[in-house]
């Protein structure tokens, strides 16, 4: 089924969001990832994985700014990016249980922070799509 973008403005303000939460997170992680190991008690391949990730989603969250600001087709990559973002959301979920008894509340709080965000962002983007009949 072939879909459209309902709102290309919008779509850019939640994407210029995407970008600032994706980069955001990411360089905080691999710039503070000393204190951030010390306050969260979080192992460093969970941060450094959590980082490089983030990284990864606010570059193709540009990408996708970038073809919407040329009018170019995103539809399809943006389906793909808005599962991806549920599934990233999901998956920080389940890293709390198996962190939960080592980690101090602030781990707490960026592991649900991630998630929420992730969360957020894929649910508005999700409203920007929509079935062409």
């Amino acid at each position: 089924m072939p879909y459209s973008i309902k709102n290309r403005r919008v779509l850019r303000v939640i994407l210029r969001m995407d970008t600032a939460l994706g980069l955001g997170f990411g360089f905080v992680g691999f710039f503070l990832a000393k204190p951030l190991l010390e306050i969260s008690k979080l192992p460093f391949l969970v941060i450094f994985y959590l980082s490089l990730w983030s990284l990864a989603f606010g570059i193709i969250a540009t990408i996708l700014f970038v073809k919407n600001l040329r009018n170019k087709k995103t539809a399809p990559l943006l389906r793909f990016h808005i599962k991806a973002n549920w599934f990233r959301s999901l998956f920080y979920l389940l890293l709390l249980p198996m962190f939960i008894s080592k980690i101090t509340p602030i781990g707490i709080f960026y592991l649900v922070a991630h998630a929420l965000g992730t969360a957020f962002i894929a649910y508005l983007e999700h409203r920007q799509v929509v079935a062409v009949k």
